[in-house]
């Protein structure tokens, strides 16, 4: 059921982009970054249809995907490339034209982008850059939407030359709001706040942690740089709302406080993953 449902929200996916591209980019004249945006350019000069080009520029990358990543990889690019094609020439009528290209062009990239994350995230890609992407990723740490938003803008700026400069600064805006809404989906919905606390009331501060905010933490042993004294730091992750909560009972605590707070994307553990996942059991075998 697992790979079933993977392979349907690779098609939904599919599905979005075909949709992101026809309603809002292609229906504007505007343009997108990686593939699409080449496939578009030859369209707008050649009028060479975009699911064709689709087909036939990512047959080497399918070969190379192959060797890198498996059958089950392959056929999960053959099946993105595929319907991806056929979601750009089915849904090539539904078009929305409007002389407020800035709402086009967000519109456009956020649905556009979400359509490449779903498919992502269920481990399937429609090709092109998907593919170069992935290797960044793997290799080299980048994140997916940074890639896009490198690689995309030698694209852009041939769009900018044939196009002209108007085009070319609205189809970025496409471009950078898709890098948003693909990261979203890969790197997880969850935005958790984590905090390294330094302070001398330690005990103070994590009675608080324990007590009143019923959450866990960690006492990480470590050296002061300047003062050369050991001394305990605390690590806590919390939810987005209950960051502020923290903040202030610990500045309140001690003033002289030292806290790092950082955005976490995804956890997985006691308090968060596992409680929802729990809450899913226990519903399960009640019903």
């Amino acid at each position: 059921m697992k790979k079933i449902f993977s392979l349907f929200m690779i098609i939904v996916g599919c599905f979005v982009f075909g949709f992101a591209v026809n309603y809002f980019v292609l229906a504007n004249n505007l343009a997108e970054g990686g593939f699409t945006g080449i496939g578009l350019l030859l369209y707008y000069q050649f009028g060479l249809p975009l699911g064709v080009f689709f087909i036939f520029s990512n047959l080497p990358l399918i070969v190379i995907g192959y060797f890198l990543w498996g059958k089950d990889f392959t056929f999960k690019t053959i099946l993105g490339v595929a319907v991806s094609s056929l979601a750009v020439e089915v849904l090539s009528p539904l078009q929305f034209k409007t002389d407020n290209l800035l709402l086009a062009a967000i519109y456009g990239g956020l649905l556009s982008g979400a359509g490449l994350g779903i498919v992502m995230r269920y481990g399937g890609t429609t090709g092109g850059n998907d593919i170069l992407a992935r290797i960044i990723q793997r290799y080299k740490g980048m994140s997916v939407g940074q890639f896009y938003l490198a690689i995309d803008s030698i694209i852009l700026t041939m769009v900018a030359l044939i196009h002209g400069l108007e085009v070319a600064l609205y189809s970025i805006i496409v471009v950078y709001m898709a890098s948003i809404m693909i990261d979203f989906f890969l790197e997880g919905v969850d935005s958790s706040r984590q905090s390294i606390i330094i302070t001398n009331q330690v005990e103070a501060i994590t009675e608080f942690i324990t007590k009143e905010m019923h959450r866990g933490y960690t006492l990480l042993y470590a050296k002061g740089g300047y003062d050369k004294r050991e001394k305990e730091i605390i690590l806590c992750v919390v939810g987005r709302r209950e960051m502020f909560e923290l903040r202030k009972a610990v500045l309140k605590i001690d003033p002289q406080a030292f806290i790092i707070i950082g955005t976490v994307r995804e956890i997985y553990g006691l308090g968060f993953k596992e409680r929802a996942e729990e809450r899913k059991r226990l519903i399960k075998s009640a019903t």
